[in-house]
């Protein structure tokens, strides 16, 4: 096998982990905690935006129900109570060794908090296998594309030889942005349906990807 890429920029959540059900477990917590009422897997993956304030406003009043901040700490604190029913996507960790021994670079670029993709990375043992990790410095989950672009200009300038993976219309986005290219996993945090309006591939697992990655 020979590489066709540089570079894999790799999503975090909902892309390498498969950590969707938690994630709504902890919404529905806050939830339930208001006595509102609980959410879909079908609701939550139609409402993932960027900011993730977008997210909220589909179910809360931030100026008068919650403060973000209040979300955010409920958020976090939930799904690290369910991190332990969360899993690596299957065939990952064989898929990332292979692109390693291909000479391919692999990074990290997520919306969440630097300190959470690190610890997770390492929990989860997949951060052997990264060059470099991106996370955000706060807790907004906003836009990935300058930290991307200057995580990636560590190893290439040429992003025609960068491949990203991700599992939501905003992975796609960067990777429009920046003239890379782009797998988008449907079994993450944004549905398929939303994913193939983008016009770019739609997998359904992790060891699809191959085909897209080597000659």
């Amino acid at each position: 096998m020979k590489p066709k890429y540089i570079c894999v920029v790799w999503d975090w959540n909902g892309t390498i982990i498969d950590d969707v059900r938690i994630s709504l477990k902890a919404v529905n917590d806050i939830l339930r905690k208001r006595h509102k009422p609980q959410i879909t897997l079908e609701q939550y993956r139609s409402y993932i935006d960027v900011p993730i304030t977008k997210f909220y406003d589909n179910i809360f009043d931030l100026k008068t129900e919650i403060s973000f901040d209040t979300l955010q700490k409920e958020f976090n604190n939930a799904y690290h109570h369910y991190l332990s029913e969360a899993s690596l996507n299957d065939g990952i960790i064989p898929l990332m060794q292979k692109i390693r021994d291909c000479g391919m670079k692999q990074i990290i670029v997520s919306s969440s908090h630097q300190s959470i993709v690190e610890r997770n990375s390492e929990k989860f043992g997949v951060r052997k296998y990264m060059d470099y990790l991106s996370g955000s410095d706060n807790h907004f989950v906003g836009s990935k594309l300058e930290r991307a672009v200057n995580t990636i200009h560590k190893i290439t300038y040429d992003h025609s030889k960068v491949i990203a993976i991700g599992d939501t219309l905003h992975d796609c986005e960067l990777a429009v942005e920046i003239g890379a290219d782009c797998i988008l996993i449907s079994t993450g945090h944004q549905s398929k349906m939303d994913l193939l309006s983008t016009g770019k591939p739609v997998i359904d697992n992790i060891k699809e990807l191959e085909k897209y990655l080597f000659i």
